[in-house]
């Protein structure tokens, strides 16, 4: 009877997972990060401790632009064995848009930068025509 009981206890606790991840999915889907963070992590609460929970997780924090968390995630996630060759493309592939990202925004501030100096460059260069032609009068 007590192992009945545990049983239903496991069964129970199993289903109510599934149904939180179930829920958790749709709110995701549905671009409503906050509501399916708090369904997989509440804060003081009990952490994501399957492999479906924790990939869902840090798949909201791709989208929340919180790609270091995400990452950490899905390495915490390779104690459940089977998925070692997604994370590490995952990862690869997250690696290697916030590398284009960064190359992206330095390519930006340089292009800033050298539109900045022609802009002072071109200024200087009519004040010193001005200075030239009212010196010459």
């Amino acid at each position: 009877m007590l192992n009945q009981a545990l049983d239903l206890r496991e069964t129970v606790a199993a289903f109510e997972s599934r149904m939180r991840l179930a829920r958790a999915s749709e709110h995701a889907a549905a671009g409503r990060l906050f509501e399916a963070e708090a369904l997989l992590a509440p804060p003081g609460g009990k952490q994501p401790d399957t492999w479906d929970e924790i990939d869902l997780l840090a798949r909201i924090r791709v989208r929340q632009g919180k790609f270091a968390e995400a990452i950490q995630l899905w390495k915490q996630s390779l104690r459940f064995p089977g998925h070692e060759e997604i994370v590490a493309a995952t990862v690869e592939s997250l690696n290697a848009y916030g590398d284009s990202q960064f190359e992206r925004r330095r390519k930006l501030m340089l292009a800033l930068v050298v539109a900045w100096a022609v802009i002072i460059a071109t200024t200087l260069g009519w004040l010193i025509v001005l200075l030239i032609v009212h010196l010459i009068k």
